[in-house]
């Protein structure tokens, strides 16, 4: 079974087309990119830029992913970039799940207790094939529920006392200076690229967009991002300002009524998430052939889990002059990934013209490793401008001539998607 069977299979149940398909869709697309990301990521750009880092993230963010509806014309585009790419995808698939076991077990444990540990276990019983093909197609109905339910919690925290856009705008007393707009302006530059290219490896949303016509594709992508997406994100500053101690290895001292119902909102859009990216990675290695990279990630985000709250006096810079906490570092590495070796992949090895061969992918393996190197020291160390370098060399590695082996050279045609 191959990754393009695995992908048509359990989707009959949903037309193609209509707009039933694009409301369900949306909510799918919404709530599966909501993730640990864009729940927790404001917190930390809340503390350091205030507001418009939170807009720096959300803009492209949002836009970039409804993109994929628009760059992708059709499903057969979609399914031909999955299949193409699937080592790629699943990868990406490896590091999102590794993602939520080391924020779930670092940051969510001290918020929200063993609760988070069923948060962990249940959406692994979508993982025999039976059951992802039963509960993979109610996925998108689900998804509808979650959104709801993240919705109400959020109406709720409107009337609790401590729930305030006031972080926002002012930083919180005890905290250090609020980076400068040179820090903003490369954060900026870095996630307009990041999120224009990552989305193409999200294996739930080539699902989604092989799933769907050209027509309901662009209204499901669009309402996805622009609207449930884009309503969780703004939500997160109602409460991000209440977890900016949790990153730096203090106890938030949440109160009840708030740990109950920011925990709803985030372990059940985790669940959700996990479920959906489970599922995924079940249909692209159905044989489990491919287990040692996320094992070996799981296996480091629990290193850093136990390290958490140590901090990383070597990598202190500009505004954080006692350096991140292990546990903050990590996710900010996590971070990294998205920002730079997936779109590094995107532009060097799918955005070209014929096969993909060892050079391609040589040339891609180096300049994901400077630019990582290069994003450590602007992104974690806090020295801004070599996360400018970063994507200085992603770019213009794409101008670094490879040698294709002589069947490769016969073989090139014509680009691969999106076109």
């Amino acid at each position: 079974m191959n990754a393009s069977t695995a992908t048509d299979r359990p989707l009959r149940t949903i037309p193609p087309r209509g707009p039933e398909a694009a409301v369900l869709w949306a909510f799918f697309l919404g709530c599966s990119w909501t993730w640990i990301i864009g729940m927790f990521f404001p917190v930390l750009l809340v503390r350091d830029f205030g507001l418009w880092g939170w807009v720096a993230f959300a803009t492209p963010n949002a836009a970039g992913a409804a993109a994929m509806g628009w760059v992708l014309r059709t499903p057969q585009a979609a399914a031909s970039l999955r299949e193409k790419h699937a080592g790629a995808v699943r990868g990406f698939t490896d590091v999102t799940l590794a993602f939520h076991v080391l924020v779930l077990l670092w940051l969510g444990y001290r918020l929200f207790g063993p609760a988070v540990l069923a948060a962990l276990a249940v959406p692994t019983l979508i993982l025999p094939a039976a059951r992802r093909r039963a509960w993979g197609a109610r996925l998108p109905l689900l998804a509808i529920g979650v959104a709801l339910l993240s919705w109400g919690c959020f109406f709720f925290m409107t009337g609790l006392p401590d729930a305030s856009l006031g972080a926002s705008f002012a930083a919180p007393a005890g905290l250090p200076d609020r980076l400068g707009p040179e820090a903003l302006l490369a954060f900026g530059f870095a996630a307009a690229v990041g999120f224009a290219c990552c989305p193409y490896l999200d294996a739930t949303f080539l699902r989604a967009r092989a799933a769907t016509d050209a027509a309901t594709g662009r209204t499901a992508f669009t309402l996805g991002f622009l609207g449930v997406f884009l309503s969780m994100i703004v939500g997160s500053l109602l409460y991000a300002g209440l977890l900016i101690p949790a990153f730096a290895g203090e106890d938030p001292a949440l109160p009840p009524v708030w740990s109950i119902v920011l925990g709803l909102h985030v372990l059940v859009q985790v669940v959700f998430t996990l479920a959906c990216h489970l599922r995924e990675r079940g249909d692209l290695d159905p044989d489990g052939r491919h287990l040692f990279v996320p094992a070996a990630l799981v296996l480091l985000a629990l290193l850093a889990v136990l390290f958490g709250d140590h901090r990383l006096a070597w990598l202190a810079g500009p505004g954080r002059p006692a350096g991140p906490t292990v546990g903050e570092a990590a996710y900010r590495l996590f971070l990294l990934a998205y920002g730079m070796v997936f779109p590094a992949y995107v532009w060097l090895c799918v955005l070209r013209r014929g096969p993909l061969h060892r050079g391609v992918l040589v040339r891609f393996a180096v300049t994901a490793s400077v630019a990582m190197g290069l994003g450590v020291a602007g992104f974690i160390a806090g020295r801004w401008p070599f996360l400018l370098g970063a994507l200085a060399v992603v770019t213009v590695a794409k101008a670094v001539p490879v040698m294709a082996p002589p069947a490769a050279r016969a073989d090139a045609g014509a680009p691969t998607p999106p076109a």
